[in-house]
């Protein structure tokens, strides 16, 4: 049996088989095929190219198919015409009106038939016969006249009596054994729409007919009336039947016609705003978007973060409104800054699920529209262009103040970080374009800790500001600038002498009381900065140039000792070598692909050119604000946690870097091979390692005190049951900053059974400090490499559930009256037993 899909593929195979034939051949075919199946015939003809069509109409007889007996013959008796009948009708109408045109004689006996149909329409609608069958037969031929043979000058009456006809027979009840109610009604909605595009509509009654052909809840029916309404300007009716259609739009959310039916819709919505910009008779700068379209606007975005695409279908219809509408849009700003900051929203802090990479790029293209967006309202040289453009700085630094006040510390591609993230990519064209000196972002450079890529577009957003050099220079003098901060200064002088690509002496004069400061990562970062202006801006030779004791002083002193590693990686810092365009620092690539990319931020935050490009065409923007990406390594891991080297520890062959806190995080290779030697022997094999576990300890001066315990002998990861008792000042009193050096994970106590079930399975030995009657003195355990050391309740110990679960029990001697130890002081002999048994040893069979 042939079925639907069959012939389908039939016709289009038949079709590219005739056009890809010689002339003669496609005539013998066509012939044949006339011949034997004059439906299928029509059908191919007409989707065959106009010159091919015209010359097989041409070569055509006049003759007289059964078909054509058969129709003629129904219409004069006046028998009801059959499904088959119209089916064939409507095939041949298409290219009849072509063969007439080009007086081919084939179009004779239609042509006839057609005429007979035309007047018998003109009988039915004076008669106006009204039984089911003739009223269902009279709108065929109805739609057959206007919609495939072109009778649009009678489409008014006509349309007229067919909607008599509907509610006179309440057709929306009725089912025809010839035609579905569907069908029936999604031809009156073909022919109405057609009428409304020839004639608007007019009365109150037509866009009542809108809301009726409504009733029958069919998705053709419903995109012909969001097509009316499309082609219709505002109207007091306008909103009832934009409800209704959002309505019936609903029923289909769980289906593939949602999205184009969603996309229609919100085209629809603005498109009497947008068509303004052709209408020279009304200013734009006087009209206002109705609170009630807008509410759509805002519930449509709101949808955004569950919906694919539906953020990119919302915005590209915004952007397409003329400038003066969208900046006497009061709500603009708002929706703006839900564009910009547009991506996943979950519990601060929490560490983002991955997404398909094409869904989260439908987010980020969404995000550089918008920020692109603002170039086309400064290219309007609208008058309230630059107040709106205040008013968004205003808005994104009050945004970014307020995520920093509700958390300061936070996790890297947490949802924190992703919104302070993209704040700052939308500041970077808006400072640009306002031309604002950017002093309040100069302060969250020098006094806040954000994560690297952050920093490197705050580095670059007041290296293109009109701030003076000299000025962010002298804001070092502060005491309470941070490690961050200070290097930030540097790379900014770095940037602004390749801007005006010379060195000021005043710049190396004014890095030098840096080059021996107390922080090593501040006075190695001196260093370099002075190696590399003098290398880059110094005249040749250096040696005899101004600079050349200098330079041989200081590059003399970066290669002393064992650190010459971590200079080379502060030497190849991207920011002093990529290749910038420094008269353009704020192109859309280094926004949001360069610096994202060096910090290996998630694959989705890092945009594509091809996505760059696409956005500025469809925005009507040049590429002159595109720039170029750049070649160059990404960060490590432990760069991307805000990596700094930590002050000095006895000079400079001892210095030792280490990593923010996240959980689950352990050392890289890359971070390992940066550290001292001895710090290298104790952490080299993350596979293995101890790991503690205070799950059970719930004071947090004994936390504090545990946590520093754990950074000095080199803990693997410190566990514990609240990661909020890190913001304890009594925890903090303690600590003293271990927390922020150490790899902290939080394990609720409820789960500690399960988690220590786990972690067997994964070869980890599990040590109890505890009395019990199978316990062992302390010096007396071989504790394993890969170990979980359980810490009990300071009053309570280890309760019997989890004693089951240790693999080692040990307790630490005692020979007073006192018969118990803080379990702070527990803990620090535990690990230093464990640190001698694995790390010392270590220390010493090397020395040997």
């Amino acid at each position: 049996m042939v079925t639907v899909t069959d012939t389908f593929f039939i016709k289009n195979i038949l079709v590219k088989w005739i056009v890809n034939a010689q002339p003669v051949k496609q005539d013998k075919l066509m012939k044949t095929l006339s011949q034997s199946n004059h439906v299928i015939f029509w059908n191919i003809l007409h989707q065959l190219p106009e010159t091919v069509h015209i010359r097989i109409l041409k070569t055509l007889p006049d003759a007289t198919p059964p078909q054509m007996l058969e129709i003629k013959q129904a219409i004069q008796s006046k028998i009801p015409i059959s499904p088959t009948m119209f089916s064939t009708l409507r095939e041949v109408s298409k290219s009849v009106r072509l063969a007439k045109k080009v007086s081919a004689p084939c179009s004779n006996g239609w042509n006839e038939i057609l005429n007979d149909l035309r007047n018998q329409l003109h009988d039915r609608l004076i008669l106006f016969d009204n039984t089911d069958a003739v009223a269902v037969e009279t709108i065929q031929i109805a739609h057959l006249c206007i919609i495939h043979m072109g009778d649009v000058c009678s489409a008014s009456n006509i349309l007229e009596s067919i909607f008599h006809i509907m509610f006179k027979n309440n057709l929306q009840r009725q089912q025809s054994a010839k035609l579905s109610i569907d069908q029936l009604y999604v031809m009156m909605s073909e022919i109405f729409l057609l009428y409304c595009h020839e004639n608007g509509l007019r009365s109150e009654d037509d866009w009542l007919k809108l809301i009726s052909l409504l009733d029958v809840g069919n998705i053709d029916v419903l995109m012909n009336v969001l097509e009316i309404l499309h082609s219709q300007s505002h109207h007091k009716a306008r909103l009832v039947v934009v409800n209704r259609c959002y309505k019936e739009i609903l029923n289909y959310r769980k289906s593939d016609h949602f999205m184009k039916l969603i996309k229609k819709f919100i085209a629809m919505l603005l498109i009497p705003y947008t068509r303004l910009n052709d209408v020279a008779e009304i200013d734009p700068y006087d009209v206002q978007i109705d609170p009630k379209e807008t509410a759509y606007i805002e519930l449509f975005l709101e949808q955004a973060s569950t919906i694919y695409g539906l953020a990119n279908i919302v915005f590209e219809n915004i952007f397409q409104l003329p400038i003066p509408i969208i900046l006497n849009w009061s709500a603009f700003g708002k929706l703006l800054l839900q564009g910009i900051t547009l991506g996943d929203v979950q519990k601060r802090d929490q560490k983002l699920n991955q997404h398909p990479r094409y869904v989260a790029q439908a987010d980020a293209r969404v995000r550089v529209l918008c920020v692109l967006f603002l170039y086309r309202i400064v290219q309007a040289n609208h008058p309230d262009a630059v107040l709106f453009l205040l008013k968004l700085e205003r808005m994104l630094m009050e945004r970014f103040v307020q995520i920093t006040k509700a958390k300061e510390r936070y996790y890297a591609d947490s949802i924190t970080h992703r919104q302070k993230l993209r704040i700052i990519q939308a500041l970077c064209v808006v400072l640009k374009l306002t031309g604002t000196k950017p002093y309040p972002l100069l302060e969250v450079m020098l006094y806040e800790t954000n994560q690297p890529n952050i920093n490197y577009l705050i580095e670059l957003i007041v290296a293109d500001s009109t701030i003076d050099t000299l000025t962010i220079a002298n804001s070092l003098r502060n005491e309470k600038v941070k490690v961050s901060g200070i290097q930030s200064v540097f790379v900014i002088l770095w940037l602004r002498c390749c801007q005006t690509s010379t060195l000021n002496e005043k710049y190396i004069y004014l890095l030098l009381p840096w080059t021996m400061a107390q922080n090593f990562s501040t006075r190695l970062y001196a260093q370099i900065t002075i190696t590399k202006l003098i290398a880059k801006f110094s005249p040749q030779p250096i040696e005899e140039g101004p600079f050349g004791e200098i330079y041989a002083a200081v590059n003399s002193y970066l290669r002393q000792g064992n650190v010459e590693r971590n200079i080379e990686k502060c030497m190849k810092d991207f920011r002093f070598n990529s290749v910038f365009d420094y008269g353009n620092l704020l192109t859309m690539e280094n926004i949001f692909h360069n610096i994202p990319k060096v910090s290996m931020a998630p694959p989705e935050d890092v945009v594509g050119t091809a996505i760059l490009k696409d956005c500025l065409q469809m925005l009507g923007l040049g590429e002159s604000h595109l720039g170029q990406p750049l070649e160059f390594d990404e960060l490590s891991i432990e760069k991307r946690e805000n990596l700094f080297l930590a002050q000095s520890v006895g000079g400079a062959d001892f210095v030792q870097r280490k990593i923010v806190p996240l959980k689950n995080l352990e050392p890289s290779q890359e971070l390992l091979l940066g550290l001292p030697e001895n710090l290298c022997l104790k952490k080299m094999d993350y596979t293995e390692g101890l790991i503690v576990v205070a799950s059970l300890v719930n004071r947090a001066p004994n936390l504090g005190g545990l946590a520093r315990t754990s950074e000095i002998f080199a803990v693997k990861q410190f566990v514990i049951n609240s990661l909020q008792d890190i913001d304890n000042k009594e925890f903090q009193a303690l600590s003293m900053t271990a927390e922020k050096w150490l790899n902290v994970g939080e394990l609720k106590a409820h789960k500690l059974v399960e988690y220590l079930q786990e972690m067997k399975d994964k070869g980890y030995s599990i040590v109890g400090a505890e009395q019990t009657t199978g316990s062992k003195p302390i010096q007396q355990l071989e504790f394993p490499k890969k170990c979980i050391l359980v810490l009990g309740h300071e009053k309570n110990g280890l309760p019997a559930e989890i004693i089951r679960h240790l693999d080692l029990i040990g307790e630490i001697p005692q020979f007073g009256v006192v018969r118990s130890l803080n379990v702070h002081v527990t803990g620090a002999i535990f690990m230093w037993e464990y640190a001698k048994q694995h790390h010392v040893t270590k220390m010493l069979e090397k020395a040997d």
